[in-house]
């Protein structure tokens, strides 16, 4: 039997197939962690229909650096630009 989505799953899966975004941040925050937010986002950068690209976060390297590989690998894969990018941050991470 298969799990069903979280509400956020099926919340920000609707949301990345607007075609109508505006060009504002939106946060979505769990702190309690365990709600499979990073395979998720893994799984939506996989599909080309969705524009997902992942940000990495490497504290022992430039945000600015790795986000501007991260977006040149997804162009270099996908032949387009990301329409929507996200910041997956580790909590083991200080």
């Amino acid at each position: 039997m298969e799990d069903e989505p979280y509400s956020y799953q099926k919340w920000l899966k609707q949301f990345l197939l607007e075609k109508d975004r505006t060009r504002h941040i939106t946060w979505l925050i769990d702190i309690a962690g365990n709600s499979v937010k990073s395979i998720f986002t893994d799984l939506q950068e996989l599909n080309p229909i969705m524009g997902v690209c992942r940000l990495s976060i490497d504290y022992n390297r430039s945000f600015k650096y790795l986000a501007a590989y991260d977006i040149k690998n997804y162009i270099e894969k996908f032949n387009t630009e990301p329409s929507v990018l996200i910041i997956d941050a580790p909590r083991d991470e200080k």
